[in-house]
């Protein structure tokens, strides 16, 4: 019985290696090449509700959970890059990254870093910037505001003022 049990229990989780992942459907799919080298196709990746990922397939691995102990009922955990990983956070840090190196950073001291890698959109209907201390943008192409603007409080030019 012990015996049986330790089997179903070890049969359990297993990990696999990404052969491919399919993003088109309601959910994640991948394939894995098992430890048993065995392929096993469209096992679905369990994501954490409001994230989701196309992981680079180069060196990515997942747990995959018989459900019920049971291998044709395969399930993913959500898939690691460990080549690719973010690393160097300080305890109680957080971050979201991709391969290309663009990252959202949460750091100690309540910093967040955003490294847009060529551009940052921001949509939405109104946005508001509140920075007691003050507020610095380094644009050495320029800057371009489109739509009326309107300036509470005194202007201050350095430059000069032409008319477009």
């Amino acid at each position: 019985m012990e015996q049986e049990l330790f089997s179903n229990l070890r049969g359990a989780v297993s990990i696999g290696q990404v052969i491919s992942v399919n993003d088109a459907g309601q959910a994640q799919t991948v394939s894995v090449l098992t430890a048993d080298n065995v392929v096993r196709a469209d096992v679905e990746v369990m994501m954490p509700f409001g994230f989701a990922s196309m992981p680079p397939l180069h060196g990515a691995i997942c747990l995959l959970l018989a459900v019920g102990a049971d291998p044709a009922n395969l399930r993913a955990l959500p898939i690691a890059a460990p080549a690719q990983r973010f690393g160097g956070q300080q305890p109680g840090e957080a971050a979201m990254y991709a391969q290309d190196g663009t990252r959202v950073a949460v750091r100690q001291g309540g910093v967040v870093e955003i490294w847009g890698g060529t551009q940052i959109n921001l949509h939405t209907e109104t946005c508001s910037i509140s920075a007691p201390a003050g507020c610095t943008i380094n644009a050495a192409a320029g800057t371009t505001i489109n739509g009326n603007t309107e300036i509470a409080g005194n202007l201050t030019v350095t430059g000069n003022i032409s008319q477009g």
